[in-house]
């Protein structure tokens, strides 16, 4: 997705990519396209008082647990020192469900977030340092090529 994507092309990419990787995983896309603010009003995609619900909320994330993927899956949350109750729930769910899939869960937070994973034994936490300046400068040498001798004076 990209960051002018509509809800219409957000989608079909996202039902597009869904439905390569396993079909059977179809039923998981009402709960996928509302997480992303992708489910016009007027579809049968739209949640209704029931989706809404936490029993609903569990047989959503179960089933989806349930099903044999093809291949692993990676997920990747972002920014969980922003997140709001009802998505942290069912991420607290799917951190139980972890052993019994064949799933990769990688978050990342600011230190002020606070979860309830960490007594977990499958639960590893990795708190990279700052980089050097000789390696930020190196890193920065391969994103953007060399940097004018001006600009690299004025922290520009």
């Amino acid at each position: 997705m990209d960051d002018g994507d509509d809800a219409r092309t957000i989608r079909a990419k996202v039902t597009g990519q869904v439905l390569t990787l396993d079909e059977t995983l179809q039923e998981t896309l009402p709960a996928l396209l509302a997480l992303l603010d992708a489910v016009p009003d007027d579809s049968p995609f739209a949640p209704g008082p029931a989706a809404a619900s936490p029993a609903y909320a569990r047989r959503t994330q179960a089933r989806a647990v349930a099903r044999k993927p093809v291949q692993p899956v990676l997920l990747v949350c972002e920014d969980l020192h922003w997140i709001d109750s009802e998505t942290q729930a069912l991420l607290d769910r799917l951190v139980e469900s972890l052993p019994t899939t064949r799933l990769l869960l990688l978050v990342n937070y600011r230190p002020e977030y606070q979860h309830i994973w960490g007594s977990k034994t499958y639960y590893t936490q990795l708190r990279p340092d700052p980089l050097p300046p000789a390696s930020a400068e190196e890193f920065l040498h391969a994103l953007l090529g060399t940097i004018p001798a001006w600009r690299r004076s004025h922290n520009c």
